[in-house]
């Protein structure tokens, strides 16, 4: 009975593998599972089963997943409040420097001139007062920088009619010089509207935060595929030049194999072809010879030459028999060893003395007469 409800339970399990896979490769797609694997390890199976009910596709559990996107909602509301103060900031900035370059072209009028002035004013009291304002991050206060507070900038403040002046002109001027930028980014990205009104390209700019956003889909989408080529091309070389190093090392072997087997065959002939090409050398210079000494020599005076070479060759063997001679005799005297360098030396200096004698004499006679 025990094996009849095994076999039963396997039966039944192995007709569930496939709907097991569909849910856990659905749930949890980062674990590649097969069939084989879920009948080989069912405990496991069931495990990954039961927690796929309570993470996502990408592994969080349901209540980080709701926290990730709540954090991920808080965070796009303060980057788009950083990226709002950011772009008045930088607009005001670009303003200043464009009155700086201009300052002394006269394109200014005075009530310009005293705008940029309450203007720049205005910044260097914000940028001193955020820099003496206490830490956003932690409780503590940060350190008073040059025992300055935040009430001794303020005295530097411009009069309340003309910062009111400022603040009414400055939202004008950078409404025109956003609208400008927004117009120059949506011309950038259809030059046909370069003709349009300004109305027009006002109304058509509605749409620019889309076509922004499809446009940096489009180059993500492109980065994605040009990093899946790179990768492609990169196995791709690798894979071809495995295969290329194998032909290689094939060649090289087909190489080797056949040399070594005709190798002895063709030495065998290119021995017979250089001995024959030898041969052939040699008669030649032999008949080069030979017509040379036709050309030069009459037979009389080839018939004396070779008297005299014999001669020569007479002489020369009897010196070389001299020479033997000689050789053996001072070899014999050579086992003497110093004995016998001492004798010589006493024989060279005797001779030496009767030469000095033999000349002291002549001398002495040639006097004498």
């Amino acid at each position: 009975m025990s094996g009849l409800a095994s076999g039963n339970f396997e039966t039944s399990f192995s007709l569930n593998c496939a709907d097991v896979l569909q849910q856990v490769k659905s749930r949890l797609p980062l674990y590649h599972l097969t069939e084989e694997d879920i009948v080989s390890k069912p405990q496991f199976c069931k495990l990954l089963q039961s927690l796929s009910q309570h993470v996502d596709e990408t592994g969080l559990s349901h209540v980080l997943t709701e926290r990730h996107r709540e954090v991920e909602k808080e965070y796009k509301q303060q980057k788009q409040v950083w990226l709002r103060s950011e772009i008045l900031y930088r607009t005001i900035k670009e303003m200043l420097k464009d009155f700086y370059v201009g300052e002394n072209s006269g394109k200014f009028s005075e009530e310009d001139k005293k705008f940029y002035e309450v203007l720049e004013q205005s910044m260097i009291i914000m940028e001193c007062t955020r820099c003496l304002d206490p830490s956003e991050t932690t409780a503590q206060e940060k350190p008073l920088l040059l025992n300055l507070e935040t009430q001794d900038l303020l005295v530097f403040r411009p009069k309340q009619q003309d910062f009111q002046a400022m603040k009414e002109r400055l939202v004008k001027e950078i409404e025109i010089r956003l609208m400008k930028k927004c117009f120059s980014v949506l011309c950038y990205l259809h030059p046909e509207y370069m003709g349009d009104s300004d109305v027009l390209k006002c109304a058509k700019s509605s749409k620019l935060p889309e076509m922004l956003r499809e446009l940096k889909e489009k180059v993500l989408r492109e980065n994605c595929k040009l990093k899946e080529q790179t990768a492609t091309l990169e196995r791709l070389s690798f894979m071809y030049s495995m295969v290329l190093l194998n032909c290689l090392s094939v060649l090289h072997k087909l190489a080797r194999d056949c040399r070594l087997k005709v190798q002895s065959e063709v030495d065998q002939i290119k021995t017979q072809y250089l001995e024959s090409k030898c041969s052939a050398t040699f008669l030649k210079l032999r008949k080069e010879e030979l017509e040379i000494l036709l050309n030069t020599y009459t037979p009389e005076k080839i018939q004396v030459h070779r008297k005299i070479r014999d001669t020569l060759n007479e002489m020369v063997a009897k010196e070389e028999q001299e020479k033997a001679t000689v050789s053996k005799n001072v070899s014999a005297y050579m086992v003497l060893g110093k004995e016998f360098e001492e004798l010589v030396n006493e024989y060279k200096h005797l001779r030496l003395e009767i030469e000095n004698k033999k000349w002291a004499l002549q001398e002495f006679m040639k006097s004498y007469e």
